[in-house]
């Protein structure tokens, strides 16, 4: 019974360690940079009615309740865009200050992988999980994520995809559990309006995601409608989440984004949809041999296809998020989030099967020389990315204590010296970041930052 008591103690720990290890190298990261120039800080003011890129003008107030937030929310639906979930938590820690973002963004990253662990144990919410993998999958995030500077550190880039992912994982669950139990699932009576409400708060989150959800989603209803497993809440939700998308779509604010001449070339879109492949190209490798193990073990049993049709899934899907960017207007980097979740959740799916059968899809060896390069590389890209960041936050550290000596003064502050114009992006892995003030004091982004700070202006002049 003792060494029962203390294996399970030990067991506990790791994951406590995983965990905290996870929060803590996030919140690190996160605590290193203030806001960024530009969406941040006009994130901080009242909508103004406009686009994003027209200065703020002389008259511009900073958000300062909940009114004004949801004033502004109504303002940027009709005039931007419509996430308004995503922009919510934007303009709310920008009123309440980045300090409580930083922790409740490093919370959101341990709960989006826990939740891409709770897939994989058949959609329940449990804590009988291996450390390993949640570790591997921070790793996958890390290593295989295209944009993780946008994506996971910039508040407004954070709030529109990774806040964003944890919601539709979270939306997902039920359904997962109800799919894995073959619709013997009895949920309290509760569930139905939660399951609208998320599901609303889940389609309002990103556009070539929620689309091919929905219709997927609409086949699976209809399977569970003529086996006769269909349940409230499932309606309930699908209903909410088509409410969602239905809103984000016809924001009137997508129009006037339409119509802004800025467009990115076809090859563009072609080519970064071809890096991103290519960055995930390990994961998609232990995929296609995980469907080879499966072939010579004869994974046939039903209860056991049922993992690789989900991982299946979610891998097709992934690859449809990508791919609808191709007609978009633009397509940046950062766009491709939703596709690493969904790749890296497969993966974890296809893991959690071979425990089960008690089998290695990869190689004893090779996996762990896999493990010691992993390590390494971690360890070398994360250190070289906390240097970057902290040179960055003494120079904007330095640049916003010139600012706030200055509040009220109403004169323009000149710099005259920048960050360090190393190129970072091998050394950190492409983690790093680089971003300064224009040259020009009318600047949408020199605008933003001036108002913020209560000066004239500011402009960078150097020699």
């Amino acid at each position: 019974m003792y060494r029962g008591v203390k294996a399970m103690i030990i067991k506990i720990n790791w994951k406590a360690m995983v965990l905290s290890g996870i929060f803590l190298s996030v919140l690190i990261l996160n605590l290193l940079n203030y806001p960024f120039l530009g969406d941040d800080y006009v994130y901080a003011f009242m909508w103004q009615g406009k686009d994003i890129f027209t200065p703020l003008p002389e008259g511009a107030r900073r958000i300062q309740s909940f009114s004004d937030i949801f004033q502004s929310l109504y303002s940027h639906y009709f005039t931007w865009g419509g996430r308004m979930v995503a922009h919510f938590f934007v303009m709310l820690f920008m009123w309440v200050g980045k300090f409580w973002f930083d922790i409740a963004n490093s919370f959101m990253v341990v709960l989006l992988l826990l939740e891409m662990q709770w897939i994989a144990h058949e959609g329940r919410i449990t804590m009988d999980i291996r450390a390993g993998h949640v570790a591997l999958a921070f790793f996958c995030l890390w290593a295989f994520n295209f944009d993780w500077c946008h994506t996971i550190i910039w508040l407004s880039g954070a709030c529109n995809y990774l806040w964003a992912s944890v919601l539709l994982l979270l939306f997902l669950l039920p359904y997962v559990r109800h799919y894995f139990m073959n619709g013997n699932v009895n949920y309290k009576s509760w569930l139905t309006p939660v399951m609208f409400l998320l599901g609303l708060a889940a389609g309002d989150t990103n556009e070539n995601t929620i689309c091919w959800i929905g219709l997927s989603g609409l086949f699976y209803l209809w399977k569970c409608y003529k086996n006769r497993t269909l349940k409230p809440w499932m309606i309930a939700g699908f209903m909410g989440l088509s409410i969602g998308y239905g809103l984000l779509i016809l924001s009137p604010g997508n129009f006037v984004r339409l119509a802004d001449d800025y467009r990115d070339s076809f090859t563009i879109h072609v080519t970064l949809i071809w890096l991103s492949f290519l960055i995930q190209s390990l994961l998609w490798f232990y995929l296609i041999k995980a469907y080879q193990w499966s072939r010579k073990r004869n994974v046939s049993r039903l209860e056991k296809r049922k993992y690789f049709h989900l991982a299946f899934w979610m891998t097709v899907l992934a690859v449809l998020f990508i791919l609808i960017m191709l007609p978009s207007p633009a397509f940046y980097p950062r766009s491709t989030f939703p596709n690493i979740i969904f790749v890296i959740t497969a993966v974890m799916i296809v893991m959690r099967l071979s425990y089960l059968c008690d089998g290695r899809i990869i190689e004893r060896k090779l996996v762990k020389v896999g493990y010691g390069i992993a390590i390494l590389y971690f360890c070398f890209t994360y250190g070289m990315t906390a240097y970057n960041y902290y040179g960055f936050h003494q120079y904007m550290g330095q640049v916003i204590r010139e600012a706030e000596a200055m509040r009220g003064n109403r004169d323009i502050l000149v710099i005259r010296y920048r960050p360090n114009q190393e190129d970072w992006s091998f050394k950190t892995g492409f983690h790093g970041i680089y971003t300064e003030f224009w040259e020009d004091e009318g600047n949408w982004r020199n605008v933003a930052f001036a108002k913020y700070y209560e000066i004239a202006g500011i402009r960078i002049e150097l020699k």
